[in-house]
């Protein structure tokens, strides 16, 4: 048997022993410590933990099983089991989020576990905005029905209200007002993901409403003192958000009022007197970093989800913005501190992120908005089946432009709401049965994509397995698979949110208007009820009875007849719009949506008409006449008519004409013009114009009638104004005085002077503003030439020129300079390399070199530019040989293995060498051949000497018993192995098992004569090869004779008491055992024996 059989039949034997020993193993802890399902009851609304985790009762130490305990209990336990929930609301309380063990925070879940609540409605758990509500890890399973989930909140990670990890089933329950937020600012992390849930593993939702939840991503750092803003961050589904590979499965449900929206753009910031500002970090997980201090560019965000860095800020300009993310803002460009725009380019958005915003006039822009994708859901790369599903109303907005920090720059561009109802990054969505509609999306100018309409119900790739689907806008969605019945660009009249008889909201569909939704659906995927409990039913006879989405219209949609029985005098206008003055029964109306169910309201007229009575009242009167109906009138009139109502002896109005002539009193007007005041005809003086004054002669005019005269009088007063002057120093005015200070009280008044005719008064308003004197404060590297055309090397503190007008009052200016001339600064650069360096000049230096020079312009510290000189040193590489020699094979420090002889492999060892360069190594390998020795099958003796050898030609032997001979001999069983070496100083090695196996026999005789003769005296079992025996003789009653346990024993025919048994036959058993090669063989033999005297 050669080495390798033996070592597998080795390996089985251990494996066999090992699979025993962990079986026993297992089989012995599940006896310890069973897994037992236990129902937990919650009796109270506390928040509180569990004392003692895993002792199975559920306490708070108080006598209170709270959700929280019983959820702790069922974790330690492990195992399926079921908490049951009062109608209540079961607020947490206890601080401390991103804890994973329910002692803190939201509940986290481990186990498999159902929660029964009493309806959606009433039994709530509400998160108090501390944490989400439940986690459910990846060993964890939660069932939950008939329960609310509300009030989560998080700042960081993902899922506001459910992060599901593990295996997550929802039925008849609610998700509402969960919010999944990044908070501002932040560099390190992930947010805004999954308002409502977030599924990383496997989601089922049966009969479930999630509505109001939000996914806010975060908003980039804003400029500060001119650095460049940072670019925000995403806000990816505000109903749910399903992640790459994960399944979710949506059946009879309703994702309504969900919002998904990105981090607002940073703000622009002015320099603040910073001449060298950093930019800032984009937001997000993998931001782009702000640029360095000096003009630095702005990085790029390394990853999705991440806003782009701001650039920093230089007097020369400052430094580009960098590029967003998936998903998320680009950064803004950096200040040109001194007053001007810079050239750089902003950082663009990543899909669907806003552009960062340019530098303008000393002030940094800011950062761009974050994208709002899938205000209902958006899919990672999971896989997502819908069926009666219905999508509505859900917002998808992109973040907007933040108000400016300070500064000129603009502030970041909005970010682009794209998906209102479904998000498709990649992965798959398969929708059936389903309906969208109503859902919106942003449309903003600055957007980095911006759409033409405020809806849009589908973003990406979709398929559909069986059809059937309304989508009210698809916007640039593909849909394929089957697309049997699909409905697209059709309102299905969706109402508000509503209980509609059911244990969650949902959306009713008109059927008056008739919902293009009703009996459209394929039955053969449809629940058998919506998502209300309520059966399918067929509005129209039609072949298909179920309705496209979650809600099932179960009303007719026939019209309703009805009859308006009305009587009236002369006429009637009726509900029409027409006026019917003969009475009618057929006339006809139809009220469109007007009956209960929302269908046509069709009424019948049913009218009476009779006739009124007619009659005329002829008056003459001067001025004006008061008649019956109360009306005076001033004018002749035969129109006006008055009604008595049912003054008519049909009981209809009696309508009376006015025949009227007024003679008219007769009006003139006494113009008049005065200055001050006037005294009229009527006795009165008069101080202000008046057109309304009357006075009345009483019969004066030609008709008998009084004669009324007005007065249409003018009064001129004095004319008041005021002369607004400005001047430098001093003024002469009109009244001849030179003034040189201000003065609003000197007046001057010219007679007759005023466009009247009256005397004109002038007040003088006089403001004497004085030189303006101002200090001009430079910086400047080795020069400076100034606003008076000098060019001054030298700090100057007492150069002053003037500027005519130039203060703003107008007069003149006077600037004083006030100049620091600071000068470049001188370095070295050592450095040590091995073989080459490129330095930062650009140029590759392969030996030593302390003369070359490089001038970084604004480099140094102070601002000036830095010198900087090179002193290099060159060190060489190193080369060596590694002799090698090996059996077989060798594996190299290069990690191959080699096979054969070789001596040109080169491995480098990165700094191995003593001057710190690299260590180039050849290999110089000698491999010698293996080979196998062989000693033989395994064998058997019995008593006898076997010889073991491997063969001759060896240098050396080793034996299992240290012999160093060529050969052993055995004698007895065991197992033997021998190693060889040969020249080479290669080894060789087997093993072989001698086991001892003799034949065995055993015989007994049947007769024997105990009387004293000699001969056959005893009765003795004959045997080889035992390796134990013992024998038991009985007479004819059972009765034991005589016993004995070892081959020399014997009976001598004689009882326990020494008498000699009479002649007769005596059973006998004989029990043995022996040896079959390692195995010990038990057995017994039965037979009688005789005995004759």
């Amino acid at each position: 048997m050669n080495t390798t059989d033996k070592n597998s039949i080795k390996i089985m034997k251990i494996y066999k022993t090992k699979k025993l020993f962990f079986s026993a193993l297992i089989a012995l802890l599940s006896l310890s410590t069973p897994l037992i399902a236990q129902n937990f009851t919650v009796n109270s609304t506390l928040d509180a933990v569990d004392v003692n985790p895993g002792d199975g009762v559920c306490d708070d130490g108080s006598g209170n099983c709270t959700l929280r305990a019983a959820i702790q209990e069922s974790n330690a336990l492990g195992g399926a089991h079921t908490i049951t929930l009062s109608a209540s609301t079961y607020t947490l309380a206890i601080a401390g989020a991103n804890e994973n063990a329910s002692a803190t925070g939201d509940l986290d879940i481990s186990c498999s576990l159902t929660i029964n609540g009493v309806s959606a409605q009433s039994t709530i758990i509400n998160g108090n905005n501390l944490d989400r509500v439940i986690h459910i890890k990846t060993s964890g399973t939660l069932i939950a029905n008939e329960v609310s989930f509300t009030g989560g909140f998080i700042e960081t990670n993902y899922g506001g209200g459910i992060l599901n990890k593990g295996v997550l089933t929802l039925s008849n329950s609610e998700i509402y007002s969960n919010s999944a937020n990044l908070l501002d600012g932040t560099t390190t992390e992930f947010g805004g993901f999954g308002g409502g849930i977030s599924n990383q593993g496997i989601a089922t939702l049966m009969n479930v409403t999630i509505r109001t939840n939000t996914a806010i991503g975060s908003e980039g750092l804003g400029a500060v003192d001119g650095g460049g803003g940072g670019g925000s961050t995403p806000g990816f589904g505000g109903g749910i958000y399903n992640e790459n590979g994960a399944t979710l499965t949506i059946t009879n449900s309703t994702i309504s009022g969900n919002q998904a929206m990105g981090g607002r753009g940073s703000g622009g910031s002015a320099n603040n007197g910073v001449w060298n500002p950093p930019g800032q970090s984009g937001a997000g997980p993998n931001p782009g970093a702000g640029g360095a201090a000096g003009a630095g560019a702005g990085g790029n965000a390394t990853g999705d989800y991440s806003g782009g860095g701001g650039g920093g800020g230089q007097s020369a300009g400052g430094g580009a913005g960098g590029n967003g993310g998936y998903g998320a803002g680009g950064g803004a460009v950096g200040a040109k501190t001194v007053a001007g725009s810079s050239a750089n380019a902003v950082g663009v958005g990543g899909f669907g992120g806003g552009d960062g915003n340019n530098a303008c006039c000393s002030s940094a822009g800011g950062g761009g908005g974050g994208a709002g994708f899938g205000g209902g859901i958006f899919n990672n790369g999971g896989n997502i089946t819908t069926t009666n599903v219905t999508i509505a109303f859900n917002e998808a907005l992109g973040g907007n432009e933040r108000t400016s920090l300070g500064g000129w720059a603009g502030r970041g561009l909005e970010g682009s709401g794209l998906g209102g109802g479904i998000f498709n990054r990649t992965g798959n969505i398969d929708i059936n049965n389903t309906l969208l509609a109503n859902n919106n999306i942003s449309s903003l100018d600055g957007a980095f994509i911006a759409i033409d309409t405020t809806y849009e119900d589908t973003w990406g790739t979709f398929t559909s397995t069986t059809g059937y689907n309304l989508i009210f806008t698809a916007g640039t969605a593909s849909i394929g698979g089957t697309t049997t019945g699909n409905v697209i660009g059709a309102d299905p009249i969706l109402a508000a949110l509503a209980m509609n008889g059911g244990t969650t909201l949902t959306h009713a569909i008109s059927v008056c208007p008739t919902s293009p939704a009703i009996d459209a659906g394929l039955d053969g995927v449809a629940p058998v009820q919506d998502q209300r409990g309520v059966p399918r039913f067929n509005v129209f006879s039609g072949a298909n009875i179920s309705d496209i989405g979650a809600f099932e219209n179960n009303v007719a949609s026939n019209p309703v007849n009805s009859t308006d029985l009305q009587t009236s005098c002369g006429s009637y206008t009726w509900i029409d719009g027409n006026t019917y003055t003969v009475s009618n029964n057929t006339a006809t109306h139809t009220i469109v949506g007007g009956s209960v169910n929302g269908c046509d309201s069709i009424v019948t007229l049913d009218l009476t008409i009779s006739p009124t009575v007619n009659g005329t009242d002829v008056q003459t009167t001067c001025g004006s006449y008061t008649w019956i109906d109360g009306v005076t009138y001033t004018t002749s009139n035969n129109t006006a008519s008055d009604t008595l109502v049912g003054g008519s002896v049909n009981g209809c109005d009696s309508i009376t004409t006015l025949d009227l002539t007024i003679n008219n009193a007769v009006n003139s007007t006494d113009v008049q013009t005065a200055c001050g005041s006037y005294t009229w005809m009527d006795g009165i003086t008069y101080t202000s114009n008046n057109n309304t004054a009357s006075d009345t002669i009483v019969g004066g005019s030609v008709n008998g009638c009084d004669s009324i005269i007005t007065l249409d009088l003018t009064i001129n007063n004095t004319a008041n104004s005021t002369d607004i002057q400005t001047a430098c120093s001093s003024y002469t005015w009109i009244d001849g005085i030179t003034y040189t200070s201000s003065n609003n009280i000197a007046s001057d008044t010219i007679f007759g002077g005023a466009s009247n005719g009256c005397d004109s008064i002038i007040t003088l308003d006089l403001t004497i503003n004085n030189t303006a004197n101002s200090t001009d404060a430079q910086v400047a590297c080795d020069s400076f030439t100034w606003i008076d055309g000098i060019t001054y090397t030298t700090s100057n503190n007492t150069a002053a020129d003037t500027i005519v007008g130039g203060a703003s009052n107008g007069c003149d200016s006077i600037v004083t300079l006030d100049l620091t001339i600071i000068n470049a600064v001188n370095d070295i650069d050592v450095q040590t390399a091995c073989d080459s360096i490129t330095w930062i000049n650009g140029i590759i230096y392969t030996s030593n070199n302390n003369t070359a020079t490089h001038t970084i312009v604004n480099g140094a510290a102070n601002g000036c530019d830095s010198i900087v000189t090179l002193d290099l040193t060159i060190s060489p590489s190193v080369n060596g040989t590694d002799v090698q020699t090996a059996c077989g094979s060798y594996t190299w420090i290069d990690g191959n293995n080699y096979s054969s002889n070789n001596n040109t492999a080169t491995h480098t060892i990165i700094g191995g060498s003593s001057n710190g360069c690299d260590s180039i190594v050849t290999l110089n390998l000698t491999v010698f051949p293996v080979f196998e020795i062989n000693l033989g099958e395994d064998t058997s003796i019995c008593k006898e000497l076997i010889v073991l050898t491997p063969g001759n030609g060896f240098n050396s032997y080793l034996w299992s018993d240290g012999s160093i001979s060529h050969s052993i001999t055995v004698s007895t069983e065991g197992s033997y192995y021998v190693t060889v070496t040969d020249i080479n100083g290669c080894s060789g090695y087997d093993q072989i098992e001698v086991i001892e196996d003799c034949p065995f026999t055993i015989w007994a005789p049947n007769v024997f004569t105990p009387n004293g003769d000699g001969h056959n005296d005893e009765f003795t079992v004959v045997s080889e090869h035992l390796v134990s025996l013992e024998v038991l003789i009985f007479n004819r009653w059972g009765e034991l004779l005589k016993s004995w346990k070892n081959i020399t024993g014997s009976w001598d025919g004689r009882t326990a008491g020494g008498n000699i048994v009479p002649d007769g036959s005596y059973p006998y058993i004989i029990k043995y055992s022996y040896k079959d090669g390692r195995v010990i063989i038990n057995k017994s033999k039965h037979g009688h024996v005789t005995v004759l005297k």
